[in-house]
């Protein structure tokens, strides 16, 4: 049932509708249903959502994975590659040290041939 109340407030005509229902208990079962479907909606939407970010997360799992992978296959290059560079300068150095000797020992020889032909020519 339908009521309406023509009156006036500060001088302008309101109208005020007010709604009498004989089963009010309905009303607020079909409210709580209502209610219900909306908590549902928002369940399977909130579902959805979380099973969109564990799918996130699981890939950022994996790239992190590999981006530790490649760390430890550069890290083993770059350790491969420090030995190697430490060979090469250690050949180079023990080279050196045999051409540094090699010329010592023939200016050695040298000075003494030199001052063993000026002691038995005079």
């Amino acid at each position: 049932m339908v009521e309406s109340d023509n009156s006036e407030h500060q001088g302008k005509p309101q109208l005020a509708l007010v709604i009498k229902s004989k089963q009010p208990v309905k009303k607020k079962a079909i409210k709580m249903s209502q209610e219900q479907q909306d908590l549902a909606t928002h369940t399977e939407i909130c579902a959805i959502r979380y099973k969109r970010i564990e799918e996130k997360f699981d890939d950022i799992e994996h790239r992190i994975s590999k981006i530790e992978d490649q760390v430890a296959d550069l890290k083993t290059q770059t350790q491969q590659g420090f030995s190697e560079i430490k060979v090469l300068l250690e050949r180079q150095n023990s080279s050196r040290s045999t051409t540094l000797v090699t010329t010592i020992g023939s200016i050695i020889v040298a000075v003494i041939g030199v001052i063993g032909y000026l002691v038995t020519s005079h």
